[in-house]
């Protein structure tokens, strides 16, 4: 399921460009221990592409975070220890962990990590889950803070070329698959996506979101 989104502007010489991904089930839930699994195998493939690697290689490090992890629950879920830094410990820490979705074991229990965000970032869970808090659904979005000439070269290339063509050879592979998910692009035109029959639009409206 595909929709498009309009341009968001940057900085003199450089654009933003979005991928949104809701994912959707119509039989139990998404956001579940075996739900965000998939999640996870979904956008760690994405991260993959070669497409992606070079496209978020050419966004500032402050900013990579946004294409490499994203805005996700996968990204919390499944954060990576990393190497505490000299004198950490005898200031009380114990662990050092990178919200990078790059884990391969929760770093925290599901249910603990949408009480804990519901109380410090409400916000935070609004972008994640539908209207209500409902498990059925969750999104993930990633930006990539590109230079204007190297989003208006290679951008599309990226969107049409390699995560539509992923999505479609995913359905052709799995045709019984549970797990629905929508596609939406910054400046992609008219995209491709056969990945449902059900219009974008009108599953919007449903997933309130």
């Amino acid at each position: 399921k595909t929709q498009v989104q309009s341009d968001v502007g940057g900085t003199a010489g450089f654009s933003w460009r979005r991928v949104i991904l809701i994912y959707h089930t119509r039989f139990g839930d998404v956001v579940s221990s075996s739900g965000i699994r998939k999640v996870k195998e979904i956008e760690t493939a994405l991260r993959r592409l070669p497409g992606w690697r070079a496209l978020c290689s050419e966004v500032p490090a402050t900013e990579r975070p946004l294409c490499e992890s994203g805005d996700s629950i996968v990204a919390s879920l499944y954060g990576s220890e990393l190497n505490l830094r000299d004198g950490a410990e005898a200031q009380g820490v114990r662990s050092n962990i990178s919200f990078d979705g790059r884990g391969s074991e929760h770093v925290i229990p599901l249910d603990i990590l949408l009480s804990h965000t519901a109380k410090t970032s409400e916000s935070t869970l609004k972008r994640w889950l539908p209207v209500g808090g409902g498990l059925w659904a969750c999104r993930s979005t990633f930006a990539f803070y590109l230079p204007a000439a190297v989003a208006a070269e290679r951008w599309l290339p990226l969107i049409r070329d390699e995560v539509e063509v992923f999505f479609n050879k995913r359905r052709e592979e799995e045709p019984a698959i549970s797990l629905d998910v929508f596609l939406s692009a910054d400046n992609a035109g008219s995209l491709r996506l056969r990945q449902l029959g059900v219009a974008m639009q009108g599953e919007l409206a449903k997933l309130a979101m």
